[in-house]
This record gives C-alpha cells, sequence and structure tokens, in this order.
C-alpha cells in the first residue's frame, strides 16, 4: 500500500509518495532510500500480479484494470518466491554484470 498526501503547488495540487507498507508483513516505510531497509539495493516496490486489457476497435477506446501488491524484498523472497514455487511456477531469472 502507498501512502501518498496532498502537496499543492502555486500552479496544481498533487498527491506526493510519503510512505509505502508492505502488504503482507506491513511494515512501513518512509525513506525509498532505504531500500525497504535492506543493506544492498533492492528495488521490489510493487509486484503486478494481474493485468486484464480490452480494446474496442469500433471507438478506439478501450478498458484497462491492473491489480498489484506493494511487496517488500524480504517478503518478496522469503515468502511469495517460496509459495509460488510450491504451486508449481519457476521464476525467471535475469543477471547482469555492472
Amino acid at each position: 500500500m502507498k501512502i501518498t498526501e496532498k502537496r499543492t503547488l502555486p500552479a496544481h495540487e498533487y498527491n506526493h509518495l510519503v510512505a509505502v507498507v508492505c502488504d503482507l508483513c506491513k511494515t512501513k516505510y518512509t525513506d525509498r532510500a532505504t531500500n525497504w531497509g535492506e543493506k544492498s539495493p533492492s528495488r521490489t516496490l510493487d509486484t503486478k500480479v494481474y493485468s486484464a486489457e480490452e480494446s474496442h476497435d469500433r471507438d478506439g477506446g478501450g478498458y484497462r484494470k491492473l491489480f498489484w501488491f506493494d511487496i517488500c524484498p524480504a517478503c518478496f523472497r522469503d515468502r511469495l518466491v517460496p509459495w509460488m514455487k510450491s504451486q508449481g511456477a519457476e521464476p525467471t531469472i535475469e543477471e547482469t554484470d555492472h
């Protein structure tokens, strides 16, 4: 869950991200620079688990509905990945040297 607050500039009002709460462990992280409390950089801010889109050729319009969860790296690694594997899913893993 992302927590936002309304902020106003002279020209407009906008929602500013002030915290992220892990939807599994409920830990609230208020500083994105802390990498969810991880010692090494972790960038799991949200996990999209389902996306549905429909297009309507007649009017050029369409519809999109997204479902996602905000999951911290610890819960992603220690809870979600093992559960997905227990259901028969295998992750696609990409490694990069930098």
